[in-house]
């Protein structure tokens, strides 16, 4: 439960408390968000994107539906972020805008995706710092800010905010440790009420015994040394095969798709994780139906394929593993099951859904184009 110096701090000083590690990520999240409303004396606005990660939507929902009453109340608050015109900054912008219309509950907990999921979109960190800190001195209520780094954990998000109280969570399961264990990681920088919600965080994790156990622990040792070099190496795959993939998809559909990946701007700053996501152009004259199954059909042939049953690739939501398999999947029916079918429908485009892909620290790309390039022939036949 308890981290020590040298752990993956996310740019936050590693004399700034105990690290808390949890054996499964959701675990390490829901002591955060116990710690808070305990900080709030009960009362929280949580401010998170409408399709963040599934668990912690699931987990937010319920704790605001069932929280209702004079002594507990958390009210989630939505941002949007789907679709390529989407802007983060603007979106938050608009619902904090909405929330100043409603009175303020003592803390307000700001969770950011960073890079976004499953959208790899960036966000200027500084920018949203001056429009929480505004919004704090408007309201008077105290801002929390929780950043995600789970698909990019040396990006060192952390030392990008500085006036805020502000966590870094990560989940372990991915690339810190390779894939080997389960796991999360929430660390806080030096402002007294980051201090004080990973303080009583860990008695949260001890009162329900979600502490990481010494096997996990032996692991996360062992593992999280080579995390940045991990995810460079995966990175660089990505990069490689994303190119490859817009042009095969070109190629066998007649339509250029650029995929959803960070920029260079983003790169400079350490973000480097190894996921894209698209969405496949439409074949010509598809009907509705055919639309709505594309994207899952195009990720079970990939798995079919003699390339995933030789295990180059997997139906699978996780990535950031030590091994040589891209993991396929689509977050609509995936990630985010728990999420409304309206939001994830805004992640559509002319009617197919996204699709993620996760790349390994190593792979074999002459045998992953040649797969690809099947899968999208058979795709698009006429094209």
């Amino acid at each position: 439960m308890v981290g020590g110096a040298g752990f993956d701090l996310a740019g936050i000083p590693d004399a700034t408390g105990d690290v808390l590690l949890s054996t499964v990520g959701l675990a390490g999240l829901a002591s955060a968000v116990m710690a808070t409303l305990e900080v709030g004396k009960g009362k929280v606005d949580s401010l998170m994107c409408s399709t963040a990660y599934g668990g912690s939507s699931q987990q937010t929902d319920i704790l605001s539906t069932r929280s209702k009453n004079d002594m507990v109340h958390m009210e989630r608050h939505k941002f949007n972020i789907q679709g390529a015109a989407a802007d983060v900054l603007k979106s938050i912008t608009e619902t904090l805008q909405a929330m100043k219309q409603a009175k303020a509950k003592p803390v307000t907990f700001v969770q950011i995706e960073y890079p976004t999921n499953p959208d790899m979109k960036d966000t200027d960190l500084a920018a949203v710092e001056g429009l929480l800190c505004n919004y704090q001195k408007e309201t008077g209520s105290q801002v929390l800010l929780l950043l995600d780094t789970t698909f990019s954990p040396p990006s060192k998000a952390g030392s990008l905010v500085s006036h805020l109280p502000t966590l870094v969570f990560n989940s372990l399961s991915k690339s810190v440790t390779g894939g080997f264990s389960t796991g999360g990681s929430l660390v806080a920088n030096n402002h007294p009420l980051a201090q004080e919600v990973l303080k009583r965080a860990h008695v949260h994790l001890a009162l329900f015994d979600t502490g990481a156990k010494p096997c996990q622990l032996k692991i996360f040792n062992e593992m999280h040394a080579e995390c940045e070099l991990r995810v460079q190496q995966a990175h660089d795959n990505c990069v490689k095969a994303a190119a490859a993939f817009e042009k095969a998809v070109e190629k066998h559909s007649g339509h250029p798709m650029k995929t959803n990946f960070v920029t260079a701007e983003q790169i400079r700053k350490g973000v480097t994780p190894a996921t894209f996501s698209f969405n496949l152009p439409a074949p010509d004259g598809a009907d509705q139906a055919t639309r709505a199954a594309f994207a899952q059909k195009f990720v079970d042939s990939l798995a079919n394929s003699d390339f995933g049953q030789a295990g180059g690739l997997k139906p699978c939501v996780s990535f950031g593993q030590k091994n040589s398999t891209i993991y396929a999947t689509v977050p609509a029916t995936s990630t985010q099951g728990v999420i409304s079918k309206e939001l994830t429908a805004k992640q559509a485009l002319g009617g197919i859904q996204l699709i993620r892909f996760s790349f390994p620290t190593e792979m074999d790309h002459e045998a992953w184009e040649k797969a690809a390039d099947a899968a999208l022939q058979a795709a698009y036949p006429k094209a």
